[in-house]
């Protein structure tokens, strides 16, 4: 008998659902508070937390209702008047009735501004260089978006699919930048095998670690989504990959401009001795770099820290969790990746720039060059 009403509660929670979204449609429309009506304090169920509700009147810009005002609740953040947002409206083609929900904030104006900010700010510091980053990165993103991201879809073989995708990024973000020149095949080689040996010891980790690649929402929606059909461990993998090009880009770039300098100022080195060089400056940049990873990726986890540790978790326990022990190792390889550039680098630019008759870069290409670097592992990140 309890099996029986399970069964009728399942049926209840799928088909009746799926027969009112056939009854209704759904409509999202931009909309403007031009009054807060009403606001007050509601406690959560079961809960001593409370949280704002407001009733505001909205006029409708999008296509559907354009012009027209109406009165709605808001529960999701309090408004003030002029502000807007995604309304979310729902009609009910039966009852001929519409429910008025506040879905999101409208942010696109302020990523607009911000986006053109960006442009401005690294064409008037990198001038033709700046801009030709800029072009770099735009390839690099429609490679991401129109080949990586359908391939993985399509079930590709995450690694595989991110290597090639990684070989390609790197190429853009080098070449495009800095020229068809030695230097920047150094450091394209370098970087590439970098990534490679790195990918090896990420296989490794993951594999030893029994990583799923489940630990976040996303990746259990997206399992949903696509009938279980991708790998998720490769997926994790993958995006190791893609999060260090940046910042093993910004590193090679260095390595090489730095045996270059030094070729140029002090032709009288040993390749010995200019490779000790070399490093030393290396040392400085990859102690830098790790700390920018690692805050990066803590600044990333901070809402999660914080709640396991209200939680009174153990730490031990807490590390060991897949969602901490996921990003401790996506930052410990990342960490190796960098650390394994600098030599890599560092020795094909001592071997291959010795006799490389090529224009030599000046302080400012070299400022240029490093400042496109640490854009390039912002964004990666």
């Amino acid at each position: 008998m309890n099996y029986l009403k399970y069964v009728l509660l399942i049926i209840v929670a799928v088909i009746v659902p799926v027969a009112t979204y056939a009854e209704s449609t759904e409509y999202f429309s931009h909309a403007k508070v031009v009054q807060v009506i009403s606001q007050e304090q509601e406690q959560i169920p079961s809960t001593d937390a409370v949280f704002t509700t407001q009733a505001i009147k909205v006029r409708f810009s999008g296509d559907y209702m354009n012009g027209e005002e109406v009165e709605m609740k808001n529960d999701l953040v309090p408004m003030k008047v002029g502000d807007t947002f995604i309304a979310r409206i729902v009609v009910d083609n039966e009852e001929n009735t519409k429910e008025f929900v506040v879905s999101d904030f409208e942010r696109r104006p302020t990523l607009a501004v911000l986006a053109a900010l960006f442009l401005i700010a690294v064409v008037v510091f990198g001038r033709m260089q700046g801009v030709r980053s800029l072009v770099s990165l735009g390839v690099s993103g429609l490679v991401i978006f129109f080949v990586l991201i359908p391939l993985l879809l399509k079930g590709y073989h995450p690694v595989l699919v991110s290597t090639i995708t990684a070989a390609a990024v790197l190429f853009f973000a080098i070449f495009f930048t800095h020229g068809f020149n030695r230097k920047s095949l150094i450091a394209f080689s370098g970087t590439f095998l970098a990534v490679l040996i790195t990918s090896v010891l990420a296989q490794i980790a993951v594999t030893t670690a029994h990583i799923t690649g489940f630990a976040t929402h996303e990746s259990v929606y997206l399992n949903f989504n696509t009938g279980g059909t991708l790998d998720f461990v490769g997926l994790f993998l993958a995006g190791i990959m893609i999060g260090m090009l940046g910042v093993l880009d910004d590193i090679s770039i260095t390595q090489v401009a730095v045996v270059r300098e030094l070729y140029g100022v002090a032709p009288h080195l040993t390749k010995k001795e200019l490779f000790a060089s070399a490093i030393r400056v290396g040392k400085e940049h990859v102690g830098a770099l790790v700390n920018t990873l690692v805050l990066a990726y803590v600044g990333v986890a901070l809402p999660s820290i914080l709640y396991f540790a209200t939680s009174y978790t153990p730490i031990g326990q807490m590390v060991n969790m897949e969602i901490f022990a996921a990003e401790i190792i996506r930052t410990i390889i990342g960490s190796i990746g960098l650390i394994l550039t600098v030599p890599i680098t560092t020795m094909l630019a001592v071997y291959f720039l010795k006799d490389y008759k090529g224009k030599k870069m000046t302080l400012d290409e070299l400022e240029h060059g490093h400042s496109h670097a640490h854009g390039g592992h912002g964004h990666s990140h």
